[in-house]
């Protein structure tokens, strides 16, 4: 199984488990896109300073293994729904992806990839206009309870601190559940609540 991973689940996933894309035990990876919005966004440099530290722990899908036929095809058709207009069936606007998100969603369907998002119209236009294709989403929390359920991490105060400031920064909300499954696995309560 392939977890592909957005950029908000890479800004908090990747101080947990800094080896999650060299480290095939994790089954995480990324693309291109992602990777090089996480390096040059501004905004990330001032919300995230310590990402450089990390900076050589991010690697990406090689670009030839996930821009395939079957990915130019759905680049295209997910450019096309969205020039249509797509809306959220939930909150009832129009639906914008970036471009990253746009590879992000042709790369989850032509390759069959899981996917970790919080971004709710990025989950949402999958699961409306390619329903039987899309995988699913996890949560960042459900990728760390993911780990610890395999083995693949074990649980300390620095991690606990890590999420402790990822909630601080005001990052999506983790679902109960998830949250539930984390105290259970780790025998601490989920930081703030």
């Amino acid at each position: 199984m392939i977890i592909l991973c957005d950029t908000s689940s890479i800004l908090l996933l990747l101080r947990i488990a800094p080896e999650m894309f060299i480290d095939p035990k994790f089954e995480c990876a990324t693309i291109h896109e992602v990777m090089k919005e996480i390096i040059t966004t501004t905004k990330f440099k001032k919300k995230y300073p310590w990402r450089t530290e990390y900076r050589v722990k991010l690697h990406s899908l090689p670009m030839s293994q996930y821009r395939t036929k079957a990915y130019e095809r759905i680049t295209g058709l997910v450019s096309i729904l969205l020039n249509n207009g797509v809306i959220n069936g939930k909150t009832h606007k129009l639906i914008y992806l970036r471009e990253e998100d746009q590879a992000i969603a042709a790369c989850v369907i032509a390759h069959g990839y899981l996917m970790t998002s919080g971004d709710a119209n990025l989950i949402a236009f999958l699961r409306q206009e390619f329903k039987p294709e899309f995988r699913g989403n996890l949560t960042a929390l459900e990728v760390v309870n993911f780990w610890l359920e395999k083995g693949v991490l074990t649980w300390n105060d620095a991690k606990n601190a890590f999420l402790a400031d990822w909630k601080s920064q005001g990052e999506v909300t983790q679902p109960r559940d998830a949250i539930k499954k984390f105290t259970k696995l780790t025998g601490r309560p989920y930081p703030g609540s």
